[in-house]
């Protein structure tokens, strides 16, 4: 038995335009997640549902799928951190570096809500 063939794909937009548009207006700044772990424990990122990343260690992430408006930022801490821990929301304002929120988990394991407002 033969296979039905499948018709060509059309181009899609990249996946931060579809996850901006599906979620609501696309922002006008571009955000960034600064995570600093020196206490290498794993932690899971998710903003708006979407799936960020999972890190023991520090990044710089962009956080590409934020839209105008409120925006939810969950950290799962997967241990218990005994060293700095710290996740920063930031994005940059007339060549200066703008911090819109920022926790240190040391010492608090668990699921987290951080809530910023992008324009």
């Amino acid at each position: 038995m033969q296979a039905a063939a499948t018709p060509a794909s059309t181009p899609r937009p990249p996946a931060s335009q579809a996850a901006a548009s599906a979620s609501g207006e696309k922002t006008t700044e571009q955000y960034r997640l600064g995570v600093t772990n020196y206490s290498r424990v794993p932690i899971t990122v998710t903003l708006n549902g979407d799936w960020i990343g999972q890190w023991d260690s520090s990044q710089d992430v962009p956080l590409d799928t934020a839209k105008r408006g409120q925006n939810e930022l969950l950290v799962d801490v997967q241990g218990n951190p005994d060293n700095v821990l710290t996740v920063t929301i930031y994005t940059t304002r007339a060549d200066r570096r703008v911090e819109l929120s920022s926790f240190d988990f040391k010492g608090k394991p668990g699921k987290h809500s951080m809530i910023f407002v992008a324009r």
